[in-house]
Order: structure tokens, then C-alpha cells, then sequence
């Protein structure tokens, strides 16, 4: 009986460490393997022309730092948004926003399972009141 617990003791110990050796090294291999986080500068043109991507490489999720804090929606009309964004992707999430842009895969590490988006809320006059980075 106690060579088995032995057994079974080293087993858990070892699958233990694998998993921490594993997440240890998870976000270098990410860069390693490509998974691009860096920042880019916002660019109108590449933004409107790149469609939303369900992955951690999504040109809109390394510019959406960038456009918050150099262009940000906060106070441009509803065509002014659309003219430097687009057009609001087509979601039924977050309802309770007036326009909706999926960014990508959440930042944070290579096994997100969420998405980012980018919402805005508008005021009566169609004007953007509100601008958030909200998650899935």
C-alpha cells in the first residue's frame, strides 16, 4: 500500500510541475511562435481595412491603445466615427452600447478565450459620450 501512495504522490508532484513549468513559459513561447502584442500606431485607412480577427495578431487590438489616446470618439458625431472607424460590426453583444467594434482575441496571454471590443455610447444628439475596452 505505501508504494502506491508513493507512486501516486510522485505522479501528482510531477504533473504539478509540468503545469507550472508550462504556464512559466507560455508567454515567452507566445512571442516566440508570433504572437504579436506590440502596440502599433492607429492608422484610419489599415483600421477600416482590416476586418475584425478572432486572433491575438488583429491590427485593430495592437491600434485601439493608440486611437484612445491620440483620436479618441469621445466627442465626434456618429458619421465622424464611422468615416475614421467604419461601420459598427454587426453583434448583438453589448445592446446597451450604440456602436460595437470586435477588436480581437483579450491581450493578457497566449490562452485568452475572450474577445475585446471597442463601445461607444452616444448622447441624443449622436454624439459619442462614452468610449470603453470591454471583454466578452
Amino acid at each position: 500500500m505505501t508504494w502506491r501512495r508513493t507512486i501516486i504522490g510522485g505522479c501528482i508532484l510531477l504533473a504539478t510541475g509540468a503545469m507550472l513549468l508550462a504556464l512559466l513559459l507560455a508567454e515567452p513561447l507566445a512571442g516566440y511562435y508570433g504572437l504579436d502584442f506590440s502596440p502599433t500606431p492607429f492608422d484610419s485607412d489599415i483600421w477600416r481595412g482590416s476586418p475584425s480577427d478572432d486572433t491575438h495578431h488583429s491590427i485593430r487590438l495592437r491600434m485601439v491603445d493608440d486611437l484612445l489616446a491620440r483620436h479618441s470618439p469621445v466627442g465626434r458625431t456618429r458619421a465622424n466615427v464611422v468615416a475614421l472607424l467604419g461601420e459598427p460590426d454587426g453583434t448583438t453583444y453589448f445592446s446597451d452600447f450604440d456602436m460595437v467594434y470586435h477588436l480581437g482575441l483579450e491581450r493578457g496571454g497566449a490562452f485568452s478565450i475572450d474577445s475585446e471590443w471597442l463601445v461607444l455610447r452616444l448622447d441624443d444628439a449622436g454624439v459619442v459620450q462614452e468610449a470603453l475596452l470591454v471583454t466578452d
